[in-house]
């Protein structure tokens, strides 16, 4: 028979595993990924802090994988920055950073890094930079992102061109005193025959390069290559100096972006790609500039603010789902007008477009008859931004007349594109006085494929006044699109009236002969 004393010894020692199970460190207990997977809900300071807790969080902060120091910021008290330099704060600021070599140093060795990042404001010492890119290459690091403040060139370890566990490399200097156009800009400095000697980035799948100055070497041209970058599928470059000639032939590359390169010729020759944008490349100072593209699974193309190249080959793209062509202001040779035409001849398979109104005054003197030699066959929806002188509308035509099957017309009227002048530019036009009225109508037969599939007419007026021509543009959509359904006329400035549209033109508008029955009229 049990004793009270036997009892009262079983009870307190169930009472004393209840106490153990309540104080219990459950967290702990569990797997290193599903606490890493939680700390990622926290500011990386907060999770630094947890490795005062015990050994087991001094462990999982010293094998954390993801770090992102974005958010540690520097505060230094308003009344004592404004009685320093500029350089003299940006340098208590970038000291601010210099733990980040220590606590890679400190890592446990089986843990690597996934990604790291520095972003948005942060300033760094460029020993501390040197010193911390090493450590994370010490670490297998997979994916970096360097977007940092920084007051002189750097030139980048050449120990980062042997990684080969990085997958994602983005760069992007900046300096806090300096516009990004100026010379004197910062840059990271890309020692090219690094790349080409190197088997490193083999593994690098995604490259941004922004503000990085490519060292000169005699193999420059073989630098974005199979040999270079094989597995490479996405290339965004932008105010990059150093490479004038750009030749790209990554073999499974998809995405490729060019912004603001100063080239002189660019060589794209692409099977797997399926979006190009070259914007604010090609400056019109040069005669001697070249473009050739062979992508054949393009989809989307976006060429703008660019000069025209004198010398343009390029495939078509019959897989090419949307396209954008801006041109920059410039006067144009015989040879480039001809360039000119070529490319945008090779949007022709394009089922969505957005053209610039240069493009449309190019197009005014393309051809006097005002035909292309192709047509926009696969072409559902268009933009085309106009400041419509009269010089632009057989230009407009033109490019209508091309695209039989669309369904969706925006037309954006620039009114600081307006030049003032009255006349069409074409002596044949000029010399028989006709209006704008005239010769829309004189354009009717031509343009009976479109007005028999052409179902939204956008008219958008960008300025304070809305001129006769869109009014004269709007008469002649609404006589002659027997499958319209709707005319929709918008002003976009914040000092305009939305409804100027109807107070100006609105009554006469309603008395308009209108081809379709079922067209409404919305004013937004």
């Amino acid at each position: 028979m049990e004793t009270r004393a036997s009892k009262r010894r079983k009870l307190i020692l169930l009472e004393e595993n209840e106490r153990k199970e309540r104080e219990r460190d459950r967290i702990s207990d569990l797997p290193d990924a599903l606490l890493h997977h939680i700390l990622s809900f926290f500011p990386v300071h907060l999770i630094a802090q947890t490795s005062i807790l015990s050994k087991r969080f001094r462990y999982l902060w010293y094998s954390y994988p993801s770090l992102d120091f974005s958010t540690i910021q520097c505060k230094i008290p308003i009344n004592r920055t404004q009685s320093l330099s500029p350089k003299r704060l940006h340098c208590l600021k970038a000291k601010f950073m210099d733990f980040l070599p220590t606590i890679l140093s400190k890592r446990n060795q089986q843990s690597n890094i996934k990604s790291f990042r520095l972003k948005g404001n942060t300033c760094i010492t460029l020993p501390c930079l040197y010193d911390s890119i090493r450590g994370l290459v010490k670490n297998s690091i997979e994916e970096l992102d360097l977007d940092v403040f920084i007051i002189n060139h750097f030139d980048l370890p050449r120990c980062l061109f042997a990684c080969e566990s990085l997958r994602v490399l983005t760069l992007k200097p900046n300096n806090p005193n300096l516009n990004p156009q100026s010379p004197n800009f910062v840059n990271f400095r890309f020692p090219t025959s690094y790349v080409i000697a190197s088997s490193g980035l083999q593994s690098l799948h995604t490259l941004s390069l922004t503000r990085v100055h490519f060292i000169k070497c005699n193999s420059i041209d073989d630098l974005f290559s199979d040999s270079s970058f094989p597995h490479l599928k996405k290339l965004y470059l932008k105010n990059c100096k150093g490479i004038p000639l750009l030749n790209i032939s990554c073999p499974v590359l998809e995405n490729l972006e060019l912004d603001s390169m100063q080239l002189n010729g660019l060589g794209v020759y692409g099977t797997k790609l399926e979006m190009l944008g070259v914007i604010r490349c090609f400056k019109n100072y040069s005669n001697q500039n070249w473009v050739k593209i062979i992508a054949p699974q393009l989809r989307n193309f976006h060429w703008e603010y660019n000069a025209i190249t004198e010398k343009c080959l390029i495939n078509s793209f019959t897989a090419l789902h949307k396209g954008i062509i801006y041109f920059l202001n410039e006067r144009l040779s015989a040879t480039k007008l001809r360039s000119a035409a070529y490319l945008v001849c090779v949007f022709s398979f394009a089922k969505h477009m957005f053209v610039g109104s240069l493009v449309v005054e190019l197009l005014s003197e393309i051809d006097e008859t005002g035909s292309l030699p192709i047509s926009f066959s696969n072409l559902i929806t268009l933009e085309l931004h106009t400041g419509l002188n009269k010089s632009d509308i057989p230009g407009i035509v033109c490019l209508l007349r091309s695209c039989p099957v669309l369904n969706k017309l925006t037309i954006v009227i620039k009114n600081y594109y307006r030049t003032g002048s009255s006349r069409w530019n074409k002596d044949l036009l000029d010399n028989s006085n006709f209006t704008e009225e005239q010769y829309w109508e004189s354009q009717s037969m031509s343009l009976k494929s479109l007005h028999q599939h052409l179902k939204v007419v956008n008219i958008k007026v960008c300025g304070d006044e809305i001129y006769e021509s869109a009014f004269e543009l709007v008469k002649f959509f609404l006589s002659h699109g027997i499958m319209l359904n709707e005319m929709i006329l918008s002003s976009e400035n914040s000092l305009l009236d939305p409804l100027l549209w109807r107070k100006q033109f609105g009554s006469q508008i309603m008395e308009f002969p209108k081809a379709s029955a079922d067209v409404k009229v919305v004013y937004v």
